[in-house]
């Protein structure tokens, strides 16, 4: 813990942002920390962190991780296909509180309108 505590230390930019392969060893190790029992807040208080600034690492690391992930997924080509355009002479209101309104024309839909107001 105190070796990635100095790592932290020294490898950070003058802007304050951690390199990746840093970001990466502190996240392993705050992992394995965790697993072993601790809390997150005494793991980022040996790492000379705010509980916050650890969250944030973890997160990045995750959803850099998540991102490749999908981008390997959806590599090449993927069939598509378009269907028709579907053409409804009805219409659907959607009100507050979830309302929902089906089955009306333009004609009824002005004359609700004209109800309500």
């Amino acid at each position: 813990m105190k070796t990635v505590r100095r790592l932290l230390e020294t490898s950070r930019s003058p802007t304050g942002r951690v390199p990746a392969e840093t970001r990466r060893e502190v996240v392993s190790v705050a992992a394995r920390a965790h697993e072993s029992g601790m809390e997150y807040q005494a793991i980022a208080e040996a790492l000379g962190l705010d509980e916050g600034a650890l969250y944030r690492l973890r997160w990045r690391e995750r959803s850099k991780d998540s991102t490749q992930t999908r981008r390997r997924r959806t590599r090449g080509l993927v069939a598509v296909r378009v269907a028709p355009k579907v053409v409804s002479e009805t219409l659907v209101v959607h009100g507050p509180l979830g309302l929902r309104v089906e089955g009306l024309t333009l004609d009824d839909l002005a004359a609700l309108l004209r109800r309500l107001s």
